[in-house]
């Protein structure tokens, strides 16, 4: 069995499998699975596929006294973690390398910037998905590393960030209805 031909598994094989074969290609691609999060951990990276793997709960993968249903999760984990581009240290490091050039560095920037980056990004996600959704992920996140290259602290970047996506939105609102009375429909005023 390689990697690349359990990784294929269709639907019908995942479910046919029965225990000691679903704990065979579940073992194999935990051990390589596990060796690509030792590398990840030795080199101190912060990859999603890490951070999503964390959030399971564990970055092991392991068979041992698993039943037929926790083999099939813990294939489904694993599989899943080894499909993510950035369970790849060299991967990682061309996403990363090409989404800085694309927010305007040359090179990756300091561990401090990128962290102020993505905190402040990842507080807009939560407080302001709407204005982000309207501006777009991506203008947004040049936006917010501008601020932060200009050495901006976290609540001026934040706040400078959401004052453009504010005036953005309400530009965009007012050019949508410019010269429109929004309470005419189809030529009917009932307000008139």
């Amino acid at each position: 069995m390689k990697i690349a031909d359990i990784l294929n598994w269709d639907m019908s094989e995942f479910i046919s499998a029965d225990r000691r074969s679903l704990a065979q290609a579940t073992s194999l691609l935990a051990r390589a699975a596990n060796k690509r999060v030792q590398r990840l951990q030795k080199l101190e990276i912060e990859s999603p596929a890490l951070k999503a793997l964390k959030k399971t709960g564990s970055t092991r993968f392991t068979t041992a006294g698993k039943n037929l249903n926790q083999l099939r999760e813990e294939f489904t984990r694993v599989k899943h973690f080894l499909e993510s581009k950035t369970s790849l240290v060299s991967k990682f490091r061309e996403i990363e390398r090409d989404t800085y050039k694309r927010l305007g560095f040359e090179g990756t920037p300091s561990a401090e910037i990128r962290n102020s980056i993505w905190d402040v990004y990842h507080e807009l996600e939560k407080t302001e998905s709407t204005l982000l959704k309207e501006y777009g992920s991506s203008e947004t996140q040049k936006l917010v590393a501008e601020n932060v290259k200009g050495g901006k602290d976290f609540i001026t970047a934040l706040n400078e960030t959401k004052e453009v996506l504010q005036r953005s939105y309400e530009e965009k609102q007012i050019e949508d209805f410019d010269g429109e009375d929004v309470f005419t429909l189809g030529g009917y005023n009932p307000f008139s």
